[in-house]
């Protein structure tokens, strides 16, 4: 029997806090599909919105790239599996978009669901960047291409939790204090930025973890932002207005939970 895990930072402070969760551990994203510029993929989504069948990709560039991977014919026709594609893209029952930043690189994961079928297109994951020197090229690059993929609608939870990295993690006693908009921000911007002054023992722990940033919006109006804090897992960012936010536990569990309702229901 393997030993249990246990976190340095509670093993220092004389607890021995094992990982009890009845999650697996963080799954790299390894999406099954094919890279896809974000032009290429909305020339696919806003194509002949009326008459599908007669429709073509008039952009040359994307019409070259979708007949390369099957999508469109020579002449920029949707093939049966771009037709197929595309009616879950135009007539979607629920719709998903994630939006990250980690290192200053952005990130982008969209889902639209049609009964048992799911189309997805997704920059790399943020956890790929995360804590990682960027240039600038690597922020154009991550924003303009991607992946698409199909998925059953089963497969969208797991999916979406290894894109945005949820797994076991040990949770941190935040105070309820609300910290200044700025700060947080800055931090974001850079891991360098220094926490607020007074910081709890477990807010500078949390602090000077490696980050990435994540907004989810559905189209039922569902809106849930956090930050992904390492070992530490996810924090449920809330905005209190005035320029003041708080940083809250996400449990793993919890928030798969919550990914899961926002796939199926």
């Amino acid at each position: 029997m393997p030993e249990p895990r246990l976190d340095d930072f509670w093993r220092a402070r004389g607890e021995a806090l094992e990982d009890l969760s009845r999650l697996h551990g963080s799954q790299h994203w390894e999406p099954d599909g094919v890279r896809l510029s974000r032009d290429a993929f909305v020339a696919l989504a806003q194509v002949g919105r009326r008459r599908v069948g007669a429709a073509r990709v008039k952009d040359e560039a994307a019409a070259t790239e979708l007949e390369s991977v099957g999508l469109v014919d020579g002449a920029g026709r949707l093939t049966d599996d771009g037709m197929t594609t595309h009616a879950v893209l135009s007539t979607a029952d629920r719709r998903i978009r994630v939006e990250s930043a980690a290192s200053g690189v952005p990130g982008t994961y969209e889902a639209a669901r049609r009964q048992g079928a799911v189309v997805v297109w997704a920059t790399d994951s943020p956890a790929s960047w995360d804590g990682r020197t960027t240039l600038g090229r690597d922020r154009l690059a991550s924003a303009t291409s991607g992946t698409l993929l199909w998925l059953p609608t089963m497969q969208l939870p797991t999916d979406l939790a290894a894109w945005l990295q949820v797994g076991p993690s040990w949770p941190m006693d935040l105070p309820p204090d609300a910290i200044a908009t700025d700060l947080v921000t800055a931090r974001m911007d850079d891991p360098r930025a220094p926490a607020p002054d007074g910081a709890a023992e477990f807010l500078r722990e949390v602090w000077a973890q490696p980050w990435f940033t994540w907004t989810i919006t559905t189209d039922t109006e569902h809106r849930l932002a956090g930050i992904h804090a390492g070992r530490h897992g996810h924090l449920r960012l809330q905005d209190h207005g005035s320029s003041l936010v708080t940083l809250g536990a996400l449990p793993s569990e919890a928030f798969f939970s919550i990914l899961v309702g926002m796939s199926m229901l």
